[in-house]
């Protein structure tokens, strides 16, 4: 019952502090999301879940939908190079 009175408050400070909460809960989403993965016995680095998620929303704050598509490609390239390192190492995927 606190969170839907914390939640109409930063909509209406608005600016960075409802964007910050926002990040935030995005980040915590990504937490549970690798640890959901890891109890069915996939490795997702957290570093590199993290990186992306923060990265997806980092255009989104400063830009609009101006660098969307680029940030998208990065974050995809990263999660590729970071298959492909686990794959040759041999780390559980």
């Amino acid at each position: 019952m606190i969170f839907v009175p914390l939640v109409l408050f930063l909509i209406y400070l608005d600016g960075w502090t409802f964007k910050g909460f926002i990040t935030l809960i995005f980040l915590l989403a990504a937490v549970e999301f690798t640890r959901l993965f890891a109890k069915q016995g996939h490795n997702p680095p957290l570093a590199v879940v993290l990186a992306g998620v923060f990265l997806m929303l980092l255009p989104r704050l400063f830009f609009g939908q101006a660098a969307f598509e680029w940030v998208l490609l990065g974050v995809i390239l990263l999660t590729a190079i970071t298959a492909f390192i686990q794959y040759e190492y041999g780390q559980k995927n």
